[in-house]
């Protein structure tokens, strides 16, 4: 499989195009008179056919092709025809009739599945890579249980009257014991992020809880910004204050 999707990726397909079938069969495109040994990929979204020995590479995309049982000749038994886009006619032999039928139904439920994503959008919509960046991690050195909520910096202004603290823009409320991490993995990856903390010394309850964030004795609040090219770790540090006092993050 390794050697395959190598070869794979010498085609030059999109970003993205995973390697779903390879069949080996032989090959015969455009002038060639003698088959050439070579391997059949399939994909999400394209047919190739690559020949080592005969330095041959052809590919198309999925919904421009045509495929059919061919008739089987001397050089080419049980073949499969793929008519490509512009005309031409890419012959793949199979060598047995249950090994060319079993290909062809390949062939036509690939060509199928990339013909409906690509006439329903499907095709602009599916994801072509994920990438994994750190998550935004807190540590909070007060001797009190701290509470949280985070939520996008967007959703926080969409609505101005959600108050700081509310989770009704769909963030996320939680809280923080002395000296506990805590790593936050958000699907909003590279949008800013604003996070209200606050502790309540004034009313404890059994819980921990305190009533709200405009109630709380002492509270802060912050935006951060996770970048995609950032190659290390950002600080930033959050002083909590009291109502009647000034604040700061850095």
């Amino acid at each position: 499989p390794e050697r395959r999707r190598a070869e794979l990726a010498a085609f030059g397909l999109p970003h993205g195009e995973v390697l779903l079938e390879a069949i080996s069969c032989t090959g015969r495109a455009g002038s060639a008179i003698v088959p050439a040994p070579g391997w059949l990929y399939l994909t999400r979204s394209f047919l190739c056919f690559g020949s080592s020995i005969a330095h041959v590479r052809v590919q198309a995309p999925l919904e421009k092709v045509q495929v059919h049982a061919g008739s089987s000749g001397v050089l080419v038994a049980h073949c499969v025809e793929v008519v490509l886009p512009r005309g031409q006619t890419l012959s793949l032999g199979f060598g047995s009739h249950s090994r060319r039928e079993e290909a062809l139904g390949q062939m036509r439920r690939a060509r199928q599945r990339a013909t409906i994503e690509a006439t329903s959008g499907l095709a602009r919509w599916r994801p072509l890579s994920i990438s994994l960046r750190p998550p935004l991690a807190l540590l909070s050195l007060l001797p009190a249980p701290l509470h949280v909520t985070v939520r996008r910096a967007n959703s926080a202004r969409a609505d101005e009257r959600q108050r700081w603290g509310s989770t009704a823009g769909g963030g996320e409320e939680m809280q923080l014991l002395a000296g506990e991490p805590r790593a936050i993995f958000s699907l909003h990856a590279l949008e800013p992020l604003e996070l209200a903390c606050w502790i309540d010394e004034s009313a404890p309850r059994p819980n921990g809880r305190a009533s709200s964030y405009e109630r709380a004795t002492l509270r802060g609040r912050l935006a951060a910004v996770r970048r995609p090219a950032a190659g290390h770790a950002e600080w930033r540090e959050l002083c909590l204050h009291s109502p009647a006092a000034g604040g700061s993050a850095r």
